[in-house]
């Protein structure tokens, strides 16, 4: 992450706009921004942390999913590559995470209610899964490219 000298200048690159805002539970296009490697300690198994820039007329923000490689998390990586075009229903898939950043694909968004430091309730949003572009219903498709100017994965024969 880039630090700032105190007389540095900053371009208005539009990433200010990708602030936490809690979406209302649904299906959201997304940009993978960034994937980063890992380790979880706690299911002793390498780690994907995948960043998606959430984009629809309800908002805009940055979500992160932690997928563990493990078979326990098959089920989410297979949605996932299938959800960027990068793989069909019913195909073994190469894991090739350096190949998401700038794919763009379907989350089902939901939320996390947790404990912050402080013993409050608090509630984030959490990807729950990716779905097919083939499975979005249109109106979805239409909120995204309303939001964003593109549609997602436009190889797959949207509606648009």
């Amino acid at each position: 992450m880039p630090s700032y000298q105190w007389d540095d200048t900053l371009e208005d690159n539009g990433e200010g706009d990708y602030t936490f805002i809690l979406l209302p539970p649904g299906i959201y296009g997304a940009e993978c921004v960034e994937v980063t490697r890992g380790f979880s300690t706690a299911s002793n198994c390498n780690q994907a942390g995948v960043v998606w820039k959430v984009v629809s007329t309800k908002g805009r923000t940055k979500l992160t999913d932690y997928l563990n490689l493990s078979e326990n998390v098959k089920w989410k990586i297979l949605q996932l590559f299938r959800s960027v075009g990068m793989r069909k229903h019913g195909e073994a898939i190469r894991l090739n995470f350096p190949a998401l950043p700038g794919k763009t694909g379907w989350l089902k968004i939901g939320h996390r209610t947790y404990l912050d430091k402080n013993n409050v309730e608090k509630t984030t949003n959490q990807i729950e899964g990716y779905i097919p572009p083939e499975e979005v219903p249109v109106d979805v498709h239409a909120d995204y490219k309303q939001a964003s100017g593109t549609s997602p994965v436009p190889e797959q024969g949207l509606p648009f």
